[in-house]
């Protein structure tokens, strides 16, 4: 069914959007969206380094200060910048992506967005029920959250 290794860079770790799953890809379009891929991560990937950094800050002036400064506020604001930014990247990248597939290949992966999106929602609802009563996640959960972190 293809190149597994090809699966993990174009789809976030072979998740259901791998394109060497959809029918009758060819090795033209398997370079081309690999190539729209590789745009996306280079683009997201200072974005995922500046909310890292924003994070770290945070965390520094919330335990040495005893109110919420106009740095911390700042530092929000530039982090929701940067998640609504690489949101837009994502979205800009699946359009690329449809458009160097054929009609038949496009209805799969609209079919596999769709249900990619109902995943997403399901993991999140779990992953905020399955807290401990000391607000701990699970390790699925740590484990989840730190393959999307490599991913950008």
């Amino acid at each position: 069914k293809g190149n597994p290794a090809m699966c993990d860079s174009i789809t976030k770790n072979g998740g259901p959007l791998c394109i060497n799953t959809l029918p009758n890809i060819t090795e033209e379009q398997k370079k081309a969206i690999e190539a729209i891929h590789t745009d996306f991560k280079t683009k997201a990937s200072s974005l995922a380094k500046e909310l890292k950094e924003n994070r770290n800050k945070k965390s520094e002036l919330l335990s040495s200060q005893d109110v919420v400064s106009d740095e911390y506020k700042s530092l929000i604001e530039s982090s929701n910048k940067a998640k609504q930014k690489i949101e837009i990247l994502k979205t800009e990248e699946l359009m690329a992506i449809k458009a160097k597939l054929t009609p038949e290949q496009k209805t799969e992966f609209n079919k596999r967005i769709k249900e990619m999106g109902n995943k997403q929602f399901m993991r999140k609802q779990h992953m905020n029920n399955n807290k401990d009563n000391k607000g701990n996640k699970p390790e699925c959960t740590q484990q989840t959250e730190e393959i999307e972190a490599e991913i950008l």
